[in-house]
């Protein structure tokens, strides 16, 4: 047997035993089944989660700054449409002025963000690790209610999406929004919480297409597999949640 013919006859053996691995070892000990694509449970349970993360890590400050502007920012609004509407038919109905009330604080939460922590990136990931969330998000791609799509991402990986200004403009079509076709999230690799200070993190791109969901690892150093089983079964649970509430 001359060398090529060597090689060729071990790589026919490889392949299957590698195939036969990965199948056993790794996709069958994550998922346990393998089950159909659906793109919309699998998208809305992505918008789930991360809304959920969002709101549980800026909770207390948009709380903080609806208190402190909430009024001040009706009654602004409520001057501006008496002036600039002369004909009462012509002034913005009651939804079409919560919206401009809602995306003021918006703005105005991304600013108090912006002016208390400015280029700090490490506040909200330490805020994250404090509150024992499993990490956070750092880019997001949804589809909207209203046939319209919406997209952005942080700096990296040590920054929340929430601290971009960006994200700010685009919440309330976010929070209206049916879905996330793609998802960045950054998860603490301390997922035990052992150390309050240990804020590094595992970076990922979670993709959800009509034919596959795709996590993929963006490491910065070799990868223990308790870590990706953590991440991996993390997502599933989120995802085995939205077909239950069916």
């Amino acid at each position: 047997m001359d060398d090529e013919e060597d090689y060729n006859y071990h790589l026919a053996r490889t392949i299957p035993s590698l195939y036969r691995y990965v199948k056993e070892e790794i996709i069958e000990v994550l998922i346990k089944k393998t089950d159909e694509i659906d793109k919309e449970k699998d998208r809305k349970a992505l918008y789930n989660l991360c809304k959920n993360l969002d709101n549980k890590l800026l909770n207390d400050i948009r709380k903080t700054v609806q208190e402190k502007t909430s009024d001040t920012i009706k009654r602004s609004v409520s001057d501006i449409i008496t002036d600039l509407y002369y004909d009462l038919e012509d002034r913005p109905k009651k939804s079409d002025r919560e919206e401009i009330i809602a995306n003021i604080e918006s703005l105005m939460i991304a600013n108090y963000i912006k002016t208390k922590h400015g280029s700090n990136n490490r506040v909200l990931s330490k805020e994250a690790k404090k509150k024992k969330l499993p990490g956070y998000t750092t880019k997001i791609k949804f589809m909207g209610n209203r046939s319209n799509r919406g997209a952005t991402q942080s700096a990296g990986s040590k920054q929340p999406v929430s601290a971009t200004d960006m994200f700010h403009s685009l919440y309330i079509s976010f929070k209206q929004a049916l879905g996330l076709e793609v998802w960045g999230m950054s998860w603490f690799e301390d997922f035990n919480y052992t150390n309050s200070n240990n804020t590094r993190v595992l970076q990922t791109s979670i993709y959800s297409q009509n034919t596959q969901f795709k996590v993929v690892f963006l490491p910065r150093k070799p990868l223990n597999k308790e870590i990706i089983y953590h991440v991996v079964r993390y997502i599933n649970k989120q995802r085995q949640q939205e077909t239950d509430n069916e």
